[in-house]
């Protein structure tokens, strides 16, 4: 019978044999984190839930091949430059660059943002600044704090412009403590978030 090969799998795959020799694909984090990017797009393209700008479209070009690169040049899978030829193969790299140079960027938001949210505040206070990042459901880049967000938080990475995830945390309506807005639920004419320990106090 035909047997299927999912992406799980194939990284699952990959992953135990990296396990031999982890110096060879030192950035398996990254691709892996990029692949389940990939998957998410092909989800929204099948179900025609998408809708990009022309830069946006040189980003996940370049993003795609910039992965396509790692893993053939890593496995010596084969030699894209000989596959596509060289014209070809030059625009792609500039695609690639392109994405790297906005993703070097998002990095170094992330970073600013940290250092002014902790500027002027002595190290035995730390605990007190609201600081907090959060993968983005959208790219797999970084959400940081953002005021001018509807949620408190947006993503850093060009053109994604993301600003929900379930991940980020608000504080409970009845005990004040702060839980994953998507593990809240909301009592009807009452409270809009209630964690799952006031929600069923004898679970915990």
């Amino acid at each position: 019978m035909p047997h299927t090969v999912n992406v799980s799998m194939c990284l699952d795959f990959l992953e135990s044999h990296l396990l031999s020799e982890p110096e060879k694909f030192s950035d398996y984090p990254e691709f892996s984190k990029d692949v389940e990017w990939m998957k998410g797009l092909r989800n929204s393209i099948e179900h025609y839930e998408f809708r990009f700008t022309t830069r946006a479209v040189r980003l996940l070009i370049g993003r795609i091949v910039r992965g396509m690169i790692e893993l053939t040049e890593t496995f010596s899978l084969l030699d894209l430059e000989d596959e596509i030829g060289a014209k070809h193969f030059n625009v792609f790299s500039t695609l690639a660059d392109e994405y790297e140079h906005y993703e070097q960027e998002a990095l170094l938001t992330v970073k600013e943002a940290k250092k002014q949210a902790f500027r002027g505040v002595r190290p035995k206070h730390y605990m007190f600044v609201e600081w907090a990042i959060y993968p983005c459901p959208e790219c797999n880049h970084t959400m940081i704090p953002d005021e001018r967000s509807p949620t408190g938080y947006a993503c850093t990475f060009e053109n994604c412009n993301n600003t929900e995830s379930e991940d980020i945390e608000v504080d409970c309506d009845i005990c004040g403590c702060p839980w994953p807005n998507g593990e809240m639920t909301q009592w009807t004419d009452t409270y809009d978030y209630v964690c799952p320990r006031c929600e069923d106090p004898e679970a915990w």
